[in-house]
Formats: C-alpha cells, structure tokens, sequence
C-alpha cells in the first residue's frame, strides 16, 4: 500500500541559488518566515542560524539542512556566507507536503554525489527541454535522500492509512475557492461524521481538515500575489474567501505578512539571488 501511493508522488522544484549573502539575508533574523514548501540548504562558508520555536540551528559549512514545508522560522546571517539553497515540494498526496510532517529541522551529510548534483539542478531550474529538468529532478531526489525515514512499515507510519482520505484531498485540491467549502462537505466525500473525520485526519496528517484547505487557499494567493496585478479584492474572491479584510487577517496570521507586505517584499524573498 505504501509503494502504490508513493508511486503517484509529485516533485516540484521550484527556485535555487548558489550565492554570497550578508546580515540582509532574510530580514536580518526580524522577519517571520513561514511556506508551503521545504527548504534544502548546504552552506559553503561562512556562518548562519534559524530559529525556530524555542530551538536554533546553527549552520555548519559542508553540512546539508532540510527545513520542512509549514515551518515558522526566523533566518539570520552571522557573517558573510557562500549558501546554496533550493525550494521544493514532495507531495504524496494533493496538498500533502511529504517534509511537513517533521515538524523541525534536520541535518545531513550530503551524498557522495552532491558536488554534481547541486550545479545539475542549478541548471535544471533554467532548463530549455525536458532531459535537463529531469536531471535536475532527480539530483533533487538524490540530495534528499538521506532524510528520507529508514523504515516505512512502523504502526505510526501515516502513509498507508492516507489512501482512505485521498478522495477528500482530491476533492479539497479541485474546490478550495468554494467559498461555501465546510467541514460537513468534505466528511461527506467519504461519508463520514465530520468530527470523527476531522480527527482522523488530524491523525493522519497532523493538520486538521480545515488548516489543509487554508494552506491550499493561501498557496494560490501567494501565486497570485506574485505573478499578476489582481486587486487584493480580486484574489480574495479567487481562493474563496468572500471579504478581502477577513483574508488579509487570515493571511497575516499564517504568513507573518499582511498580502500588500508579501507583494512588496517579493524582491527579497523571491529574486533567486536574495531568496532564504
């Protein structure tokens, strides 16, 4: 059962960057930062730190760190550093980022192939035909591999009963700018009661129902934030929220930022060569 949903796994590489950075970086450890995606780091020099809740890394030169997807986490350079980093998305199911689940950061020694495999997704991400991308994926692949679990048949091992909610993911993935989305809707995919179905899936995933469909309205919010010029009105009605105020509270709650900061500061954060 584990193999057949993994099978269906999606990969999304999304940005990356080998690139000097100074006490800028990230807001200077001031800003919130929190995404739907996970975050692959190797520092070459120098020194950095991310908090997040009452813990801290330190970044270590030649070590790799993965920071999960839905991690809060404040990034600070202590001094000036080479860094190569990557966003991408492992999802298992619709919405389902694979990482988010790890709740925290993790460190590795990155795989005997990864002098190769860093500069192949780098150009994997400018990538002209599809062989190069597909190299770039599966160097990705490769890089995250040693934070992949050594077992996968454990009694706590969410993956196999996540098949029984998979129509309700699908389902959230097609509709989630339906304003008149509840609770009661997505439990009668699967003809459920909707409190036994929301802690079942809490369960299972370790987000409620509900926080799913919020990631997944705020995910295409973000997208619209960046890449068109829509009205804060317009993408509110766009993921399903009715009154722009009400989004704006939600997406500052979930982000740090209200939707006007997140445009503003998309030069920081979504130029390749500023990005955390």
């Amino acid at each position: 059962m584990t193999m057949d949903l993994f099978r269906k796994i999606q990969v999304e590489l999304l940005d990356g960057r080998d690139w000097n950075y100074d006490q800028t970086w990230g807001g200077a450890g001031k800003l919130a930062i929190r995404d739907d995606f996970s975050r692959l780091y190797l520092l070459k020099s120098g020194r950095a730190k991310v908090r997040f809740g009452n813990q801290a890394v330190i970044l270590t030169p030649g070590m790799l760190y993965l920071f999960p997807a839905g991690l809060t986490a404040w990034y600070q350079c202590l001094e000036p550093m080479r860094l190569c980093w990557f966003h991408f998305r492992l999802e298992y199911l619709p919405g389902i980022e694979f990482f988010s689940r790890f709740g925290s950061a993790h460190e590795a020694l990155p795989p005997k192939t990864a002098e190769t495999d860093f500069p192949l997704i780098l150009t994997g991400l400018d990538a002209r035909g599809p062989a190069e991308f597909l190299d770039a994926i599966q160097a990705l692949l490769r890089l995250i591999g040693p934070f992949l679990p050594e077992e996968w048949e454990k009694p706590d091992n969410p993956f196999p009963a996540a098949q029984r909610l998979k129509p309700v993911l699908s389902y959230l993935d097609a509709n989630f700018a339906n304003p008149e989305l509840s609770l009661k809707k997505l439990a009668g995919v699967i003809h459920l009661q909707p409190t036994y179905f929301s802690n079942r899936f809490k369960k299972i995933f370790g987000i409620t129902p509900i926080h799913l469909l919020t990631e997944l309205r705020l995910r295409h919010a973000r997208s619209l934030l960046l890449n068109t010029d829509k009205t804060l009105n317009e993408i509110s009605f766009c993921c399903g929220y009715r009154d722009q105020f009400y989004f704006s509270r939600v997406f500052k709650k979930n982000t740090g930022q209200n939707p006007q900061q997140f445009r503003k500061s998309a030069g920081l954060f979504g130029a390749r060569g500023e990005s955390v």
